[in-house]
């Protein structure tokens, strides 16, 4: 769990501060680029949040020079062996309270995880279920054929269903498997209700429930973090403005007007009653004003395919100033619980397990790699319980550091897990810490 949770946060911060730095530049980028990508570069930052595990670099090629503290030393055996001056008992509560506190962050997040999704899920079931209840099918001809023709304007051929609720007072569509349009009581004229119909296909066509479900997700793994909500609100706005530039295409200026006095008709009349698995007109008056601006915006601009290349090496790039830093003081560090013999019991087999311990692990070592007496640096210290094991060796050394872990890990089986001896009910915790110096 504490593994994860440092990942997850590593994560989290990393794509913040992309998203941040988008967000600061996003006012350029309209400038230039086409809505459409400014809105399909934020679905890179969606699925880095989504998905918090990255590639695994080895940075051993890098020299970092940082300050260390020189424990004390004894020589034995040629062995260099780290001294504590701790108290085994304090030690192993220390760890333990560590591990607990872990084990608690990591349960508050879970609950915090089921509890946004849960919440989403139930609201939007409860919102099928008025839907079905109050909606009525449309059954106008003519509103059906204006429907038709632009489905077929757009390549569409799977069925989109057109309903009319009292519920609701601004358009939307919801639904993955059965997409169906709501449309309000409102009468609309002709030409607003064919943009109506035009502005709910793009989003459709463009699979835009999807990647609201992806933000959605997003945001409930990242629940903690409040630049996930900030991103949120931006992708919904965003999809509205390059929705609104796909229905506008290629138009002319009176048509563009009138595309805007009918989205403004229609967002003065927010909504409560919707979903966040659906597609609504998000309004707002900052928004409004954004969405106008870009509606009668007709200047040539840039395809944003390098815009998403751009993204994704910054995330990158990020990542690895992010993993430098943690490769600089990685240190693995595992644990595995075994039982134990008795003649391992109380405070003077704890001597003894430590004793045999040094010996087959540094003989293991030694046997296994070309690792020498003189390069290794051991600790093992311990109480009733539990037990820590850590083994240092040069970080030019040809081996890594998970091959000496396997080898500490089977030296301790060799010990702890004799069969010829009597076993007792007594488990141990015995941690492992690998570093390369």
């Amino acid at each position: 769990m504490q593994g994860f949770l440092n990942t997850l946060v590593v994560s989290s911060i990393t794509m913040s501060i992309v998203a941040l730095l988008l967000f600061l530049i996003s006012p350029l980028l309209s400038k230039t680029y086409e809505a459409k990508w400014q809105y399909y570069v934020w679905l890179v930052i969606v699925i880095g949040f989504i998905i918090p595990f990255r590639p695994s670099i080895d940075f051993s090629f890098l020299e970092i020079n940082l300050p260390t503290i020189q424990p004390i030393e004894i020589l034995q055996n040629g062995t260099k062996e780290f001294v504590t001056a701790a108290n085994n008992e304090i030690s192993g509560s220390l760890t333990n309270v560590a591990i607990s506190v872990y084990s608690v962050i990591g349960y508050v997040w879970i609950v915090g995880v089921i509890s946004v999704i849960g919440y989403h899920i139930l609201h939007h079931l409860q919102f099928i279920k008025l839907v079905k209840r109050w909606s009525e099918n449309i059954c106008d001809e003519k509103i059906l054929a204006d429907l038709q023709d632009l489905k077929v304007e757009m390549g569409i051929t799977n069925p989109v269903h057109l309903q009319r609720c009292p519920l609701i007072t601004t358009p939307m569509i919801f639904g993955v498997i059965t997409p169906t349009i709501l449309l309000p009581t409102t009468d609309f004229s002709e030409d607003e209700l064919s943009f109506i119909l035009a502005h709910e296909l793009v989003h459709y066509k463009r699979k835009d429930i999807w990647y609201k479900g992806l933000v959605l997700l997003a945001t409930a793994i990242h629940w903690f973090n409040p630049v996930v909500y900030l991103m949120a609100r931006f992708i919904a706005s965003q999809c509205e403005i390059s929705c609104d530039q796909e229905v506008v295409k290629n138009s002319q200026e009176d048509k563009r007007q009138q595309y805007c006095e009918t989205i403004i008709g229609v967002i003065g009349q927010q909504s409560r009653f919707k979903t966040a698995l659906s597609t609504y007109f998000y309004g707002g008056k900052e928004n409004m004003k954004n969405r106008v601006l870009s509606i009668m915006d007709t200047r040539k601009k840039k395809s944003g395919i390098a815009l998403v290349i751009g993204v994704l090496v910054l995330s990158f790039v990020v990542f690895i100033a992010a993993d430098i830093g943690e490769a600089a003081t990685e240190v693995i560090d595992s644990e595995q619980e075994v039982v134990i013999a008795q003649r391992f019991g109380g405070y003077d087999g704890i001597s003894n397990l430590i004793s045999e311990l040094h010996d087959e692990i540094l003989g293991s070592i030694r046997e296994q790699t070309e690792l020498d007496s003189d390069s290794l640096a051991m600790m093992i210290d311990g109480g009733i319980g539990e037990v820590t094991v850590a083994v240092g060796f040069p970080k030019d050394a040809k081996i890594d550091d998970k091959s000496i872990q396997r080898i500490v890990a089977d030296s301790i089986k060799t010990i702890t897990e004799t069969e010829t001896e009597t076993i007792s009910e007594e488990k141990m915790r015995i941690r492992i810490k690998i570093e390369k110096y």
